[in-house]
């Protein structure tokens, strides 16, 4: 893979405050990319975006307690 070459394709994103963006890549990243894709992204999305960088093996839950279930 080369990591100076990253094609995204975007539909239509809209992100507010609040709001995290999760990106998911199919292989590994160094951690090195990952820093330099999160601050890449989070200057170009609206204040108060977060931006999660997920890689190959890389899951995310959210895990609540069964008395605070939505």
């Amino acid at each position: 893979m080369d990591l100076d070459v990253i094609r995204v394709e975007v539909a239509k994103l809209e992100a507010r405050k609040g709001d995290t963006v999760v990106v998911r890549f199919q292989g590994a990243l160094p951690a090195e990319v990952v820093a330099r894709a999160t601050a890449h992204l989070e200057e170009r999305l609206p204040e108060g975006v977060k931006v999660l960088i997920l890689d190959r093996g890389s899951d995310l839950h959210v895990v609540r307690p069964a008395d605070q279930g939505d």
